[in-house]
């Protein structure tokens, strides 16, 4: 899984309380000089941060704001121990209506708020990401289109004729 730090992200915000996460604002005062050390911790304690599934974007303006409250590192941190069950209910949602998910990534903005990434779409269980839904959409709106030109030169066709005998 590849982990990203951005600072362009945005989502809804959901809270979710954890008994995991007790007494973050203790472990936090003056613990992290950096964005990268807090990383580094968050990557260690929380396996979504490394899992080979989906992809975690944090904005590092968000992950400096935690080192400096508390509270915004609790919610990070009850946040980030939701992900895999967030994982798992989406996946457990889309493999019961015989789709999987593709491209799953989940983004922290710098506000805090957590949400799944435009990029990330369904397709069709046992297909390749060339025949998911999305193409067999494009396939359609092309045969329609090819549709609508051969009506215009059917129409063109009898113009001309109605033409010629007139």
């Amino acid at each position: 899984m590849q982990v990203t730090l951005n600072s362009s992200q945005t989502g809804n915000s959901y809270i979710v309380n954890s008994t995991d996460n007790k007494n973050v604002a203790g472990e936090l005062e003056g613990k992290y000089s950096s964005v990268s050390e807090y990383y580094a911790y968050l990557e260690d304690k929380y396996s979504c941060l490394t899992a080979s599934g989906y992809k975690v974007t944090i904005s590092p303006a968000y992950l400096e704001k935690c080192i400096k409250d508390p509270k915004c590192a609790e919610l990070l941190e009850k946040n980030l121990a939701h992900l895999p069950v967030s994982h798992q209910n989406m996946t457990a949602f889309w493999d019961a209506k015989g789709a999987e998910v593709v491209n799953e990534q989940w983004n922290f903005d710098e506000n805090g708020n957590c949400g799944s990434s435009s990029s990330m779409y369904v397709v069709s269980k046992g297909s390749s990401s060339g025949s998911g839904f999305q193409n067999k959409m494009l396939k359609k709106r092309t045969e329609n289109k090819t549709t609508i030109q051969e009506q215009y030169e059917k129409r063109k066709q009898i113009s001309l004729q109605i033409k010629s005998q007139g």
